[in-house]
Formats: C-alpha cells, structure tokens, sequence
C-alpha cells in the first residue's frame, strides 16, 4: 500500500513536470538570451548612476566645507593681517616665534619652519 501511494505521487508529480515543460515556450533560450543581456545593460547603468551620483555629491561638500571654514578665516583675518608688516620688522627666527604665538600661526609657525630647515 505504501509503495502505491509513492508510486501515484512520482506519477503525479511527472505528469506535472510534462505539463510545466510543455508550457516552455520553443524559443526560450533566445529570449532568455535577450533578457539577460538587458538586465546586464541595466544592472551596469544603474552602477554608473550611483558612481556619477556620489561623485557629484563630493564637489558639494567641499563647497560647504570652504564655505564653513570661510567664516574660520574672516575670525582670524586680523591676526594674518599683523603677520604682513612683521615680516619687514623682524628676523626670520622672530618672525616664526611672533606668528607661532598667534592662533593662526600654528599653520603659518610650521610651514615657516619647513621652509627654514629646508
């Protein structure tokens, strides 16, 4: 009994696999073929959007970060406008010693002591 009921479902279940196939259309690999090579034309255009995207983001955050650190520069422009007449009036290792005091001169100090070791 039990080898009848596996044998009713192993021909059931052939009987459906005859009818699935026979829905399968003649020229599927071609269009299967065809379908493949647009999904592949998608998937590569998609990638070439997000890349363009998310280099178009970068400009945008360098604009904002010039933009923020513009602001820095306008709070420290008096202390850079001191360092002009000093560079007449002092020697360079004075020079380096009075812009190294200011707070713009941390940047200003180590680019000028470079430029003396160098």
């Amino acid at each position: 009994m039990r080898g009848e009921r596996a044998k009713a479902k192993v021909e059931k279940l052939k009987a459906e696999h005859a009818e699935l196939k026979a829905q399968i259309p003649a020229d599927w690999k071609e269009r299967s073929s065809a379908f493949s090579k647009i999904q592949c034309k998608e998937q590569t255009a998609r990638q070439t959007y997000r890349r363009l995207s998310d280099q178009a983001y970068e400009p945008l955050q360098e604009t904002l970060k010039v933009l923020h650190d513009t602001s820095a520069y306008v709070a420290l422009k008096a202390e850079f406008d001191t360092l002009e007449p000093k560079l007449d009036e002092l020697k360079p290792d004075a020079f380096v010693d009075y812009a190294a005091d200011l707070r713009c001169g941390g940047h200003v100090g180590s680019a000028l002591g470079g430029q003396r070791r160098a």
